[in-house]
């Protein structure tokens, strides 16, 4: 409005040409900064550049070791298989981890550079399924995971509660597709043989070669155990025969 009453002034009439161009500047330099924030910075030649936050957005799969202890067996240690799922753009990013028991979802989260390493930080909301939360109540808590590799190969940390339980996550398995839930998370790594799983295990620096020796031939030992399928009452515990601690998704 300032230009076009400066231009009337100045002239005696309205100039609109600076209108139609700046009109057509902003919805270029709009559509360059979405295409950006969605996709651009995540390619691997951009993702060298120092200031850009490195890239952690797909399904992890990895391991929590907690010293929570279930109250029927309070002697053993509480180990199992997690699954952390990350929404991430240039901008912004959001964190949930899921269980066959629980899921936790970010409040905050941020990727930050302190000391020269590079941190997955978030706090987070845990809500356990509602058929263990007799012994595993809602409960609030932070991560904090250091990200090694340039793509991003592997995550390790800590995770510490409002309850006073604290524990370790390693995350070591990677795929680029978002999971909407643990089922879906354990069907993503459950298809070893797809040649997305190839292209992921190359991208996290694994020889190719070298995990198709190790694939099982058989991948039935991979699906969802039946005690953690929608419906289940019976939550995992350490197994009576063997004493060793199978999972308890709950921590």
């Amino acid at each position: 409005m300032i230009f076009i009453a400066v231009s009337w002034w100045q002239t005696g009439k309205a100039d609109l040409t600076w209108v139609r161009l700046s009109s057509t500047a902003i919805f270029v330099s709009a559509a360059i900064l979405g295409l950006w924030d969605v996709w651009l910075w995540r390619t691997p030649l951009v993702q060298r550049i120092p200031v850009v936050p490195r890239c952690v957005r797909g399904t992890w799969k990895g391991q929590l070791a907690s010293n929570w202890r279930h109250p029927d067996r309070p002697d053993q240690p509480v180990v199992g298989e997690v699954y952390l799922v990350v929404k991430q753009t240039s901008t912004s990013i959001e964190a949930k981890l899921v269980t066959c028991a629980s899921q936790s979802n970010s409040t905050v989260a941020k990727i930050a550079v302190i000391n020269n390493n590079i941190l997955l930080t978030y706090i987070y909301m845990s809500e356990p399924d509602l058929r263990v939360q007799q012994m595993s109540k809602i409960h609030y808590g932070t991560t904090v995971l250091e990200v090694i590799g340039s793509p991003s190969r592997r995550m390790k940390g800590r995770y510490w509660t409002d309850r006073g339980t604290s524990g370790e996550l390693n995350f070591n398995q990677y795929r680029r597709k978002i999971a909407g839930d643990f089922e879906e998370a354990v069907e993503l790594f459950s298809n070893e043989r797809s040649t997305e799983a190839i292209a992921d295990m190359e991208r996290v620096g694994l020889e190719a070669t070298s995990t198709v020796a190790r694939w099982p031939r058989r991948t039935a030992s991979l699906r969802v155990p039946s005690s953690c399928r929608r419906g289940s009452s019976r939550p995992m515990t350490p197994g009576p025969r063997s004493g060793r601690p199978r999972s308890a998704r709950s921590a």
